[in-house]
């Protein structure tokens, strides 16, 4: 998602990973792949939840 910012610019790649306490930006497959967890048969049972994908990212 960070595609935009980043560019093919390797220092600018480099800045916003020094942003994310993970250490890389997340992809899109991990998005998607805890929404397809979310409402599969693995979270069939959670409700009214927000569940935020964004590696940590507030903790700094």
């Amino acid at each position: 998602m960070f595609d935009v910012l980043i560019g093919d610019d390797p220092q600018q790649a480099a800045r916003v990973h020094a942003l994310c306490p993970m250490g890389r930006v997340g992809t899109l497959r991990e998005g998607a792949r805890t929404v397809a967890w979310m409402f599969g048969d693995a979270g069939s049972f959670i409700t009214g939840h927000a569940l935020p994908v964004h590696g940590g990212l507030p903790a700094q």
